[in-house]
C-alpha cells in the first residue's frame, strides 16, 4: 500500500512540474491482451488501464513510469489420477512499471525495465466451478518489462508489451502454489498535456 501511495504522489508531482517545463509527457494508457501463469496454465484475458509519465532525457531517450491497474485471468487443469480438476483464477492487480525507452527509428522505440511492484487488490479462485473461500496470495513481487512502441502522432502511441510478476505463496491447501505471471498486451497511450 505504501508503494501505491508513493506512486500516486509521484504522478501528482509530475502534473505540477509539467506546468513549468516541457520535457514531461503524461497521460492515459489502455491495453488488451493475454495473461498466463507458468506451468500448466492456459491463456486467459488481460485488460489494463492506467496513467503514465515519461521524461525525455535526450531526444526521445528517457524514463517512464506506468501505474496500471488491471485484470489477469487464466486456468489450468490438474490431473488427479482418476479425474481432471479445472482451476480458474482472476486477479485484479495493480502494477507499477518503471522503464527506459529509446528510439530505433523515427517513429519506433524500444522499452525495457522492471515491474517494480505488483499488488493483487482482489482475487477469485474457482475449482470445478466452485469459488474457493480463504484463497489469497501472501506475496506478489514485480518482474521484468519489455516492449516496442510506434509513435502515431505527437500525442499518441501504439505498442506491444510483455511484463511479469511473481506470486511466491498462496494460502490454502490444494490452491495454486504460485509461479510467474506473464502479461502480453497491445497498448494505446494518449498524452493529456494541456
Amino acid at each position: 500500500m505504501k508503494k501505491l501511495i508513493i506512486s500516486i504522489l509521484i504522478i501528482c508531482a509530475a502534473f505540477s512540474v509539467q506546468a513549468q517545463y516541457n520535457f514531461l509527457d503524461y497521460g492515459v494508457r489502455a491495453s488488451l491482451g493475454v495473461s498466463n501463469l507458468e506451468g500448466n496454465s492456459k491463456i486467459g484475458a488481460s485488460i489494463n488501464a492506467g496513467l503514465f509519465i515519461q521524461v525525455d532525457v535526450f531526444d526521445r531517450i528517457g524514463l517512464g513510469f506506468d501505474l496500471m491497474p488491471g485484470l489477469k485471468t487464466g486456468k489450468y487443469e490438474q490431473d488427479a489420477g482418476t479425474e481432471i480438476i479445472d482451476h480458474k483464477y482472476t486477479f485484479f492487480a495493480m502494477d507499477g512499471l518503471l522503464y527506459f525507452y529509446f528510439p530505433i527509428s523515427d517513429n519506433l522505440s524500444i522499452e525495457f525495465g522492471k515491474n517494480v511492484f505488483s499488488t493483487h487488490l482482489s482475487e477469485k479462485y474457482k475449482v470445478d466451478g466452485k469459488i474457493q473461500e480463504g484463497y489469497s496470495t501472501s506475496e506478489v513481487k514485480g518482474g521484468l518489462i519489455a516492449g516496442l512502441k510506434i509513435q502515431l502522432s505527437s500525442s499518441s502511441e501504439l505498442g506491444i508489451r510483455y511484463f511479469t510478476s511473481k506470486i511466491t505463496e498462496t494460502a490454502g491447501e490444494g490452491y495454486l502454489q504460485g509461479g510467474r505471471s506473464g502479461v502480453f498486451n497491445v497498448t494505446f497511450a494518449q498524452d493529456i498535456n494541456w
